[in-house]
């Protein structure tokens, strides 16, 4: 489902690109979290107590018998253990009449009348009042939850109010406010077949539990550590189970897309396995089955070994154009699945790669009725959402709505054959949703799950059992049970957790200094060791997401080294083949269908335990035997990634394996542990915040938001913004270095201006650290070049021609070497094998920082990169006071084109291009005269001091000449020209606007769009044949060659030169 930023909004706000999860993107919080005036899915109707609904006639209490009532009357109270003074059983249902009664309770919901002018004398007549008004008439809203104020000393002036409600979704809905004791002067009540009654009695005793420890937070942590997840009491499953006694297996498949999702579902197989063997052993009714990861990339990666695997092609763009939402391949993958694969359970649990198996689960349907975990985000009942889904499904009426469940793909159970039917309607839905201009504007991120929730609607699987405590969602969940006898199973570390380790609060919106958010891990994995949060922080779940973690990351053979191998190398690299500890230490997962046929026979319910021999593999993928099964058994022994302790449980071989698999990467750990400790934080901890540097000067420095949003000014409260790269000079300019004379003129004639140079690189190095996390394939060109481009503005504090953004962002793609940004109505996508030059550039005072680097993921390309950042860096080294133009171009050359690139079996010589160069830079003009070349034989003109240089390289494996061609995006006043005459009043116009936003700067047709000009491309055009603004259009190699790019902007000091773009990246 998420960048850290403590942002919350709702779907229909936020339009993500849904492989980013690039934000935390809730308006409303789960519905047992927060509670708004009417209620989980009434959050935009009519309030509970606000007035008469619209056209609902005020109903009187003529004609409603009188009737006893004890409605005021307390819940009765005995002991359970960690909560004294109360069952952990609901009590039989309170019925009243055909109603139940929730004493001291207040339920939430749209009103269906006004309570306040319609009372009655008793809770049975408000209970009658609303069962009067549901009737077929299906297309009006109906009465299905009342509420009944009977105390008339906590009532006051409510006392005897009837308020009749709407609750959508009620058994996954929160009371507004549910006690054991008189607190709460309110009655609610249901029909006599909608019995709450447990529900109502969970939230009761999660009230009673936050009064017992109001303030003595160490004693519910003491409380939480003692509660082991695996052995914590589902009372719900008494009544789920009730008389079954052949286990209901089930499948669980999850869908990944490629790298992001790696680590995350080695993690989850690891936690997946560990559950399923404690339910194998333990549990008298266990039925998990076999596990397929669905990988939906086309390509087999390097854990196919390691987790049962099934890959399937994306969806083809035949079908659609779906670039910018690449989630459109999940219904693909699944209608693939459920026509290819065969497997022997029945039923299908689908998951995701960031859930973290706390428990085992059992199958939560009833029959074939489907089982789900309801999103308190969703509302398909709400008047917002409602009529969209009318228009794009078969739903007719408003309160059928309430019949489309708040539910997505993952977690749901549901059987396989009913899979096969909604697969495809599913995959039809969501393409249905994504052209849908309204839809995608209303659900944003959300869409393809509104479109699952429809599509099981137009599936006839209306009757779905919702489970409010299958996943716990930190940081909206704290605590191991959703309420007493509820018990979480899953763990979503989907959001981001941000932690004040000074005050010990939960930050919602704010990053904290303990931080953790899976996205800042893309593709590299979380560290091992992490550290949990301090012992102030009163949030369980934070310390079981860590624990969980640390356990897998610790047990996972060759952690690291699958990642940074980037292929099928990782095993030499790590030394312990994982295929052998496979062989060696085989953890047997058992499918007990003959067991369950013997049942079926003799009606016993078979106990299943763990055999020792290999059974055979489940699911038609690969068998459940994996290199971090025998880790998994470890991990249950105590062991949990000891690097000092034997390996138990498995054989002696096994044992052996394992030690020296731990041994060994205990060796590989020690060289890199200092490295590792300062990149993440002692022992691995979760790092703090990306952004700003460390330091800053003076007290009250503000810490970046991630994505960036604080002024560069505000982080270094001093005015002293960081230096760059300092290099000494060549030859006798050497020598300068510790002349005092020259130290003292850098002082007096630079030190002013540099700091504000400085200001605007380290602007550039912050927003291209964010840029580097979205820039990923599936993003649309023209979204990445805005967010660029409004965050640069953000923390320069754009401000017209005194800072702001100094030329247009430039990401050309492949065989485009430079000078290509995206005009609007642009849907170029960002793709996998695509090789984009980043260049874009910040100014303050007309000072610019000119940088550029190369963004790629195929690893093909890697030759290829590393020349053009290995040459650029050369250029830099030869540049100096004093050094000709030419002998900068001759380094740079010799260095480029010692270099080759493979490229699918073609080997491809690297070549400067070369006629593209550097650049001197002077206020407001980034060409200030002075080319600097990238290959021998230029100009010998000299540098020379106080002057700004560009420093960039192009290298290319085509012919290394590059022409203008493809439609133009930049444009710049000439710095040179003088007053021409012109005949256009539109021109003249336009010029004006240039002058004044732009100046001598580099624009583009977004940024005219920006400002509001509009039917200017005539007028513009007039201005470049008048030769007062200059054209620009893309520089192109011949088509299929790759163009690589690396540029920085260096200053030359009276003593040193200062590489003033330079940074941890490049």
């Amino acid at each position: 489902m998420g960048p850290s930023t403590r942002i919350v909004q709702a779907c229909g706000l936020l339009t993500v690109v849904a492989t980013l999860y690039s934000i935390h993107e809730l308006t409303l919080m789960s519905s047992k979290h927060v509670h708004d005036e009417g209620g989980m899915l009434s959050r935009r109707g009519a309030l509970a107590r606000g007035g008469n609904a619209a056209g609902v006639s005020t109903i009187t209490t003529s004609a409603l018998p009188v009737l006893d009532d004890a409605s005021a009357a307390q819940d009765t109270q005995a002991g359970v253990p960690g909560l004294p003074g109360h069952h952990l059983r609901a009590p039989p249902p309170d019925v009243l009449g055909q109603c139940v009664r929730y004493n001291n309770t207040d339920m939430w919901g749209q009103a269906v009348n006004n309570g306040a002018m319609f009372r009655t004398n008793t809770a049975a007549e408000c209970c009658d009042a609303c069962l009067r008004t549901q009737t077929r008439d299906t297309t009006t809203v109906q009465c299905n939850v009342w509420v009944w104020c009977g105390d008339k000393e906590r009532c006051g002036q409510q006392h005897r109010e009837c308020w009749l409600k709407w609750l959508a979704y009620a058994r996954v809905a929160v009371p507004r406010n549910a006690t054991f004791d008189g607190a709460v002067g309110w009655t609610s009540g249901s029909a006599a077949v909608f019995d709450l009654s447990d529900e109502v009695h969970g939230w009761k005793l999660l009230t009673a539990q936050k009064a017992a420890l109001v303030g003595d937070p160490k004693e519910h942590r003491r409380i939480q550590e003692s509660m082991d997840p695996l052995l914590l009491e589902d009372t719900s499953l008494e009544k789920l189970k009730r008389g079954v006694t052949v286990p209901q297996m089930y499948h669980t498949v999850t869908t990944v897309s490629g790298a992001y999702n790696q680590w995350q579902t080695r993690i989850h197989y690891y936690h997946w396995l560990k559950v399923k063997r404690h339910c194998v052993q333990h549990w008298a009714l266990c039925e998990m089955g076999g596990f397929t990861r669905l990988l939906h990339s086309g390509e087999p990666d390097n854990i196919m070994d390691e987790i049962p695997t099934m890959v399937v092609d994306p969806m083809p763009r035949s079908m659609m154009a779906h670039d910018d939402y690449v989630v459109l391949n999940r219904p693909y993958a699944f209608v693939t699945w459920v026509q290819t694969a065969v497997i022997p359970e029945k039923y299908v649990l689908m998951s995701e790669p960031d859930h973290l198996w706390m428990r085992p689960l059992p199958n939560f349907m009833t029959g074939n009725r489907p089982a789900a975990f309801n999103f308190g985000y969703m509302n398909p009942a709400s008047p917002d959402d409602c009529p969209v889904i009318r228009r794009l499904s078969d739903v007719k009426t408003t309160p059928e709505c309430e019949a489309v469940k708040p539910i997505g793909n993952s977690p749901t159970f549901l059987a396989f054959e009913d899979m096969k039917v909604v697969m495809p309607i599913f995959l039809n839905m969501s393409m249905t949703v994504y052209k849908d201009a309204e839809a995608k504007k209303l659900w944003g991120w959300c869409q393809e799950m509104f479109a699952f929730a429809m599509s099981m609607h137009m599936a006839g699987l209306t009757e779905i059992v919702m489970y409010g405590h299958m996943v716990s969602q930190p940081p909206f969940d704290a605590d191991r049970e959703l309420v007493p006898g509820r018990p979480f199973y899953i763990l979503h570390y989907t959001y981001g957790l941000d932690f004040n380790t000074t005050t010990g609060k939960t930050l919602m919106h704010d990053v904290g200094d303990w931080h953790f958010d899976k996205r800042a891990f893309d593709p590299t994995p979380i560290p091992r060791k992490m550290v949990e949060p301090p012992d102030n922080i009163d949030f369980m779940l934070a310390r079981v997401m860590v624990r969980m973690f640390n356990e897998a990351t610790a047990a996972i053979p060759c952690w690291d080294e699958y990642h940074s191998s980037r292929g099928s190398d990782a095993l030499s690299l790590c030394q312990d083949n994982p295929r052998v500890v496979v062989l060696q230490s085989v953890l047997i997962m058992v499918e007990p269908s003959k067991e369950a046929e013997e049942a079926s026979t003799t009606g016993t319910v078979p106990v299943v335990a763990a055999p020792a021999a290999a059974a055979a593999p489940s699911g038609g993928a690969t068998s459940d035997a994996s290199a971090i099964a025998k880790m998994v058994a470890d991990a249950e022994e105590g062991d949990e990634g000891d690097d000092g302790e034997d390996a138990a449980g498995a054989g002696d071989d096994a044992a052996a394996a394992a030690k020296r698999a731990k041994q060994n990467a205990k060796k590989r750990a020690a060289a890199k542990k200092k490295k590792a400790a300062a990149a993440t934080g002692e022992g691995g901890a979760a790092a703090p915040a990306t952004g700003a540097r460390a330091g800053g000067g003076a007290g009250g420095a503000k810490v970046q938001t991630e994505p960036p949003s604080v002024p560069v000014r505000q982080l270094f409260p001093d005015g002293k913004f960081p230096e760059g790269e300092w290099q000494s000079y060549k030859g006798e300019a050497a020598n300068r270095e510790n002349n005092a004379e020259k130290k003292e003129l850098e002082r007096l004639q630079y030190a002013e201006m540099i700091n504000d140079v400085r200001q605007a690189a380290e602007v550039h190095r912050q927003v291209r650290a964010y840029i580097k996390k979205i820039a990923v394939p599936g993003i649309r060109l023209i979204d990445m070049c805005e967010q660029l481009e409004g965050h640069v503005r953000q923390l320069i504090e754009a401000s017209g021609l005194d800072a702001g953004i100094a030329f247009p962002t430039g990401c050309s793609l492949n065989y485009v070497a430079a000078h290509y940004t995206p005009n609007a109505g642009d849907e170029t996508v960002l793709k996998y094998d695509d090789v984009m030059k980043l260049d874009f550039g910040t100014q303050i005072g007309g000072r610019i920082v000119d940088s550029a680097f190369t963004v790629h993921f195929n690893p093909k390309f890697d030759p290829l990169v590393n020349a053009v950042k290995e040459a650029t860096d050369a250029g830099i080294r030869e540049a100096g006071i004093d050094v000709r133009l030419c002998d900068v171009g001759a380094a740079v050359q010799e260095v480029m084109e010692s270099h080759e690139v493979e490229l699918d079996g073609t080997v491809y010589p690297i070549k400067s291009i070369r006629n593209l160069n550097g650049h001197s830079i002077a206020p407001y003009q980034i060409h200030a005269g002075k080319s600097v070349p990238i290959v021998k034989g230029g100009e010998a003109t000299k540098m020379e001091e106080g002057e700004f240089f560009a420093i960039e390289t192009f290298g290319s494996t085509g012919k290394g000449y590059v022409r203008e061609d493809l439609e133009c995006s930049h444009y710049m006043k000439n710095f040179d020209v003088g007053h021409v005459p012109l005949r256009l009043p539109r021109s003249k116009q336009l010029l004006a606007t240039i002058e004044k936003n732009f100046g001598t700067l580099a624009f583009c047709r977004r940024y005219l769009d920006r400002i509001g000009e509009t039917k200017y491309l005539m007028a513009l055009k007039n201005l470049c044949d008048a030769g007062i603004v200059d054209a620009y259009p893309p520089l192109c190699d011949n088509r299929g060659s790759y163009v690589a790019q690396f540029e920085h902007t260096i200053f030359l000091h009276p003593t040193r030169k200062e590489v003033l773009s330079r940074g941890d990246d490049y």
